[in-house]
């Protein structure tokens, strides 16, 4: 626990080296949920780039009510269901009006 504190303090410090641990020690279990939802590792892997930049950005406001793991799983959870939502198709509003 004091190591994860450690950790934390120093990302949010901007330590790259805490960074890279943090990527390290996360990055299959993140990949996982953005694959589950995703069905494609491509996109999978985009979403998750996305989420730690989000994270990264908002390391700050992380309360550690949950654990460091489940907070970043969520948030690449979160980022591959707005890209589904994002991808998936829509109705031109022309052919809706032609109906």
């Amino acid at each position: 626990m004091k190591y994860l504190q450690a950790r934390l303090i120093r990302a949010r410090r901007g330590d790259a080296a805490a960074f890279r641990e943090i990527i390290r020690r996360n990055n299959r279990h993140l990949f996982r949920a953005a694959r589950s939802v995703l069905r494609d590792d491509a996109e999978a892997e985009d979403a998750v780039q996305e989420a730690y930049l989000r994270a990264f950005q908002a390391l700050g406001g992380f309360r550690g009510e949950a654990s460091l793991s489940t907070w970043l799983a969520r948030i690449a959870r979160n980022e591959a269901l707005g890209r589904l939502r994002r991808r998936r198709s829509t109705t031109d509003l022309d052919v809706v009006e032609a109906a």
